[in-house]
Parts: C-alpha cells; sequence; structure tokens
C-alpha cells in the first residue's frame, strides 16, 4: 500500500505539473495581446481552442487501448505540453495568429491524453480508497491550474514572454517519474462489474451516467469562463496581471482545501451529499464576488466560492466510478473530457462576441450557470440517500 501512495503521489505531481502549464494563458492574456496586436476576441479564440484541444481529444483517448495497461498516452501527452512553454521563441509575424493557434492545439492534445488515462491509473491503485486518491489527484490538476496562472504572471512579468521558458526543464522530470514508478493502467473487468451487488441504500452503480454528464457540464461551463476572463477583467478594472494570477490561485487553492474536506465529508457521508452541500453553499459567495469585484478585498469571496465550488467537480467524477452505462475509459473520457470540451465551445462562442457584450457580463453569467447546475442535482438526481463513498473498489 505504501507504494501505491508513492505512485498517487507521482500521479498527482504529473497532474499538477500539465494543469499548471494548460493553466497559464489566462493570466497573460493581456501581454499575448499587447505583444502580437492581437484583437480581444482573437485572444479568447486562442484560450477556446486551447481548452476544446485539452478535452476535446479525451473522447477519442478514452475509446483507444481500454484493454491495455502501458500508459503510452501519459508519456506522449506530457511531452506535448512543452509547446505551451515557447511564446517567447514565436517572431512577430503577419502568420502569427495561425501559428499561436497551431501551438494551442500540440499543447492542448498533449493535456488532453493525460486525463483519462491518469484516472485510469489512479483508479488502478486497488488498495487506495477510490474517493480519496479520485480527488487527491484532481486536486493535484486544480492547484496546477490555479498556480500556473500565478507563476506565469510573475515570470511574463518580471521576463516577458522568454520567462516560461525554463518550465521546459519540468517536462524530462515528469517523464523519468512516471517511468520510475512504474505506472500501470486499469482495465474494467465486466463481468465482476456485472456480479457486483447494488447496494440500496448508497446506489453506487446505480446512478445513470448521462444525468452526471449532464450535471457536468454546467460546472465545467462556469468555472471555465470564470478562470478565462477574470484575470482579463481585473486588468480592464485597473489591477496588474499579477494580481489576477493570484485571484486564479486563490480561487484555485482554495478549491483544492476544499476539495479535501469535501471528499473527507463524502467519505462519511457520500459522494452525492458532499456535492449537494458544497455546489449548494457556493453559489452565494460567487455572487457576492461578482458584485465586489472592483474592490481588492473582495478576493476573499472568491476564495470562500472556490472553497465550495470547485470541489463540486471532483465529486461528479468520483460518483461516475459507479455509474451506470459504458466502460471505465470511456466514462472517464467523457465525465472530463466532454464535460470540459462543452465548456470550452461555450467559451469560444462567448469570446466571439466578448468585444461586443463585454468580459463582465460573461462574468456575471457564471452565477447562473451554477444556478443551473444546482437545478439539475436537486431535480433530476434525486436519491434517498448519498452515493456510496463506502463501496470496496472493483
Amino acid at each position: 500500500m505504501n507504494f501505491q501512495w508513492l505512485q498517487l503521489a507521482g500521479l498527482t505531481l504529473m497532474h499538477l505539473h500539465v494543469d499548471m502549464l494548460g493553466g497559464m494563458l489566462p493570466a497573460i492574456l493581456p501581454v499575448i495581446r499587447q505583444n502580437y496586436d492581437l484583437s480581444l476576441s482573437a485572444t479568447f479564440t486562442m484560450l477556446a481552442v486551447l481548452n476544446l484541444s485539452c478535452n476535446g481529444i479525451q473522447l477519442a483517448i478514452g475509446h483507444l487501448r481500454a484493454s491495455s495497461r502501458q500508459p503510452l498516452f501519459l508519456f506522449l501527452g506530457i511531452s506535448l505540453t512543452a509547446a505551451l512553454c515557447v511564446f517567447g521563441l514565436l517572431p512577430r509575424v503577419d502568420y502569427i495568429f495561425p501559428l499561436l493557434l497551431m501551438l494551442m492545439v500540440i499543447g492542448g492534445s498533449g493535456v488532453a491524453m493525460i486525463h483519462p488515462e491518469g484516472l485510469r491509473a489512479v483508479h488502478a491503485l486497488d488498495r487506495l480508497p477510490s474517493s480519496i486518491a479520485t480527488v487527491l489527484f484532481m486536486v493535484g490538476g486544480n492547484l496546477g491550474f490555479a498556480g500556473g496562472g500565478y507563476l506565469s504572471a510573475l515570470l511574463v512579468s518580471r521576463w516577458g514572454l522568454a520567462g516560461l521558458l525554463p518550465l521546459l526543464l519540468i517536462v524530462p522530470l515528469s517523464l523519468a517519474a512516471m517511468r520510475l514508478l512504474r505506472i500501470r493502467l486499469a482495465v474494467e473487468d465486466k463481468s465482476r462489474r456485472e456480479e457486483e451487488p447494488v447496494d440500496e441504500e448508497f446506489q453506487p452503480a446505480g446512478v445513470p451516467f448521462a444525468r452526471l454528464l449532464l450535471l457536468s457540464i454546467p460546472v465545467a461551463t462556469a468555472a471555465t469562463l470564470l478562470a478565462g476572463y477574470l484575470p482579463t477583467h481585473l486588468h480592464e478594472l485597473g489591477f496588474s496581471i499579477s494580481f489576477g494570477g493570484l485571484s486564479t490561485l486563490v480561487f484555485g487553492a482554495s478549491g483544492v482545501a476544499g476539495s479535501i474536506v469535501w471528499g473527507m465529508l463524502a467519505r462519511n457521508r457520500g459522494d452525492y451529499y458532499a456535492l449537494r452541500v458544497s455546489l449548494l453553499a457556493g453559489i452565494p459567495f460567487l455572487a457576492a464576488y461578482l458584485f465586489t469585484m472592483q474592490y481588492r478585498p473582495a478576493i476573499c469571496l472568491l476564495g470562500m466560492a472556490g472553497f465550495c465550488l470547485m470541489a463540486a467537480f471532483p465529486l461528479i467524477v468520483s460518483i461516475a466510478r459507479y455509474a451506470s452505462g459504458y466502460n471505465l475509459g470511456r466514462r472517464m473520457a467523457l465525465i472530463v473530457g466532454g464535460s470540459w470540451g462543452a465548456a470550452s465551445i461555450i467559451m469560444m462562442l462567448t469570446g466571439a462576441s466578448a468585444n461586443a457584450i463585454g468580459v463582465r457580463l460573461i462574468l456575471m453569467l457564471t452565477f447562473l450557470i451554477y444556478a443551473v447546475a444546482a437545478g439539475i442535482l436537486m431535480f433530476m438526481l434525486p436519491v434517498k440517500a448519498p452515493y456510496a463513498a463506502r463501496i470496496e473498489e472493483v
């Protein structure tokens, strides 16, 4: 068991590294826009293409190599994420926008490959409790995404876009760690899963996956819009890009702490119970922040919103582990790639109209989107008791 905890730590740090690279762009968009003379819509198109690439390809990855235990896509994905560190090497040419989009696709595809196989690797750690292992893995990604914005803002503020180049050194370290830890992937045993008894009280295998997926889309969309647009709007309000990066860090880091706390609650009361309480508790804090974000101390409200709301998605993923429908690889690909891919498409649509409707209005929509998620949770996923958090691993 001790070695499996070490493997989980390695996978969590790898997830942190990959999502850190994927989370750098929102905080440095104002610098990229100024450096390459891009429009507001063009920069948000870049962000949308990155998010879409980070998630859309996951749907294919979930269908491929479902019976293989070798983490080929982990190694390939880590390597491709290096493309997100080389902005400083690009020349200022007329065709710079297609080059930037190409980097988004390459780096985003690398990020995408990590998630379905990373979750399968976590599920292969059969001596660890699923709810804790899944939440810790997802927490690594949340912390990396949030920290990436702040770190990139600091580096770019001091050295320009070339300041991102030292981050390339992390890529070979991640590759070496996956090799040394002998990471393997879980392969679902259909015969054993079909024989698994369904507990009428906790219903571990009876959750309809389609409803979970429907719930995950607004949760992912609201988080994507908030993290993507917040640094730009704070810059419009007169704050520095480092404060925008700090704000995403506070939102994400609070979400990390919250995910651990809500994960512990899920262990005792069930994933569904923790999901419902965290989501309903976080919406008022988000509303309060959105109406006071022009004041620096409002960042505390953002932290409370992140503490509650960022825990929702890891809990949905944990519930999806036992949901009915599709095999394990496809469920992991759809619940992560499908939901965040849909969120990326929505962001692309809002980005195209950002000049017309303004960034602040788009941010205000996040409150309504989270409210829609709460409605889906309360009325489309009613249960007699919390979903299982105490069921043994398959």
